[in-house]
């Protein structure tokens, strides 16, 4: 059951990140194209400071998912009502002080960005906007995070991809017929309405969830030990934006957003390949199993530095050629940006690095344990962004998130040696080392691959380079792995053969 919930969950995991790439990179050339890179760095803008109204999750969310593993394994539903119920009334809550967030935005934000659009412009882009960050919250996040925690994620991920396809056309269609970018959104708004309500359907035919549990009083344990982990995941999400709206110019958040759009949607499509694992590895420690969890853990960490390598690679070398393609008749910006491509990439390949490490930590609960090294990752990337950015825009803020983001992989390592699973330290930076080879091997096949075929070409000449890099990286990798990691066919078959 562990295994096909596992398959289930990632396989619906990874097509809706296909989903949410392909469409990603449709729909924002569709608003270049139409409305240009101060209108497409508007919405991208103004999207990342709504984003920081969930800083008002205040790590809620994660406590609540990894609490309700145990009850759901025991089939203890009413501590997973009052669980649901609880969540529900803070999420509620948070939705509510949304609405008030999104005022003062339309007061402030058009003082703040160095922009040509007035004030009533803005304001009503805000509030069109929010209208779907205010349903999330209001409605999906408990249904989500009940689902999420027992192993039903394909459901929301379905939903999601669904949702996101019916976006794409309808705006689209849209932006063709010469509607405006307000118009545009505000469909989006409307399209997006459809999940929390399935979900809230779904939910309600298929958990016994007593709705009227009287969650006065209610607590659960390390309720607020999620802070810090939450606080680090908002700032890593919304400073780098942020920074540049405030300290530089809409123009470089289009470009930001634009060379964002690739790495995020790599980082999101593998984040997905590990989605499935959170419940799984929150399932075994619930269960005891410890001998089963560390070779669960170990396959899982195997995986996902193989995989990191080598796409991660790929993105490093073939960005700047993609995008250069992707914004061809833009003139309004420089988008040739090849060092903040690679900065960009990197910063997100080490993040990646990390979700074995991450993810470990919070299906096991260890918030309170680990809170301060989230505080220290966000003030280190907090004050290198707004101090670098001065001197080297995009790549000051590229640079802040390299250096926090690597603190804190280095310090979940540290923290997992020690703790849950007792990793090896030698193993692991032996496997990093290793990942560094394969970095630099993949790097020099596509420096001669990109001598002989042009990517800047044109998409098609783009596509062949990129083909006939990935085989020959793909052989790289396989071989590499066969000769310098001898453990790599028994972790293949374990993780293949989890129940």
């Amino acid at each position: 059951m562990r295994k096909k919930m596992l398959i289930y969950n990632t396989g619906s995991s990874l097509l809706n990140q296909l989903v949410v790439l392909i469409c990603g990179f449709i729909l924002p050339r569709f608003i270049l194209s139409a409305y240009g890179s101060d209108v497409n760095g508007l919405v991208s803008s103004i999207t990342q400071f709504l984003g920081f109204i969930s800083f008002l999750d205040l790590g809620v969310g994660a406590v609540v998912q990894s609490a309700y593993y145990e009850p759901l394994a025991n089939k203890d539903y009413s501590r997973v009502s009052s669980l649901f119920c609880y969540s529900k009334k803070f999420f509620r809550i948070v939705a509510s002080i949304l609405l008030i967030y999104v005022c003062v935005l339309c007061i402030t934000y058009p003082l703040l960005v160095n922009s040509v659009f007035d004030i009533k412009y803005i304001s009503v882009l805000i509030i069109i906007i929010s209208i779907s960050s205010f349903s999330q919250y209001y409605f999906a996040v408990p249904h989500q995070l009940l689902l999420n925690a027992d192993q039903h994620l394909y459901i929301q991920a379905n939903m999601q991809s669904i949702s996101v396809i019916l976006n794409t056309l309808g705006s689209v269609i849209l932006i063709i017929c010469g509607q405006s970018i307000h118009t545009v959104k505000l469909a989006s708004s409307i399209i997006f309405l459809i999940r929390p309500i399935f979900l809230g359907i779904y939910v309600r035919k298929n958990y016994q969830i007593n709705y009227k549990t009287n969650v006065k009083g209610f607590k659960i344990d390390q309720q607020w030990n999620g802070l810090a982990q939450h606080c680090a995941t908002v700032v890593m999400n919304n400073t780098d934006v942020m920074v540049l709206t405030a300290f530089s110019s809409l123009r470089s958040v289009s470009i930001y957003s634009v060379y964002f759009l690739i790495v995020n949607g790599v980082r999101q499509l593998i984040n997905s390949l590990s989605n499935g694992f959170n419940a799984l590895l929150g399932n075994l420690l619930a269960s005891k199993e410890s001998s089963l969890l560390k070779r669960t853990f170990s396959s899982f960490e195997w995986l996902l530095h193989t995989i990191v390598v080598y796409i991660f690679s790929l993105t490093g070398v073939l960005i700047v050629p993609f995008i250069m393609n992707y914004t061809a008749n833009v003139t309004d910006a420089n988008y040739y940006q090849p060092v903040f491509g690679l900065l960009l990439t990197i910063a997100n390949g080490i993040y990646c690095i990390r979700i074995p490490y991450n993810t470990m930590v919070c299906a096991a609960g260890m918030f309170r344990d680990t809170q301060s090294s989230a505080l220290i990752e966000m003030v280190i990337n907090i004050i290198a962004s707004i101090v670098l950015v001065y001197y080297f825009d995009l790549i000051g803020v590229a640079i802040g998130t390299i250096l926090a983001m690597t603190f804190r992989t280095i310090y979940f390592i540290a923290y997992l040696s020690r703790n849950v699973v007792y990793i090896s330290l030698i193993d692991t930076f032996k496997q990093i080392a290793l990942d560094f080879i394969q970095i630099f091997l993949i790097v020099f096949e596509a420096i001669f691959i990109i001598h002989i075929i042009n990517p800047y070409a044109g998409y098609f000449m783009w596509c062949i380079c990129a083909f006939v890099l990935s085989i020959l990286s793909g052989i790289t990798v396989v071989i590499f792995n066969f000769l310098f990691r001898k453990n790599m066919i028994l972790i293949a078959k374990e993780l293949l053969s989890r129940k």
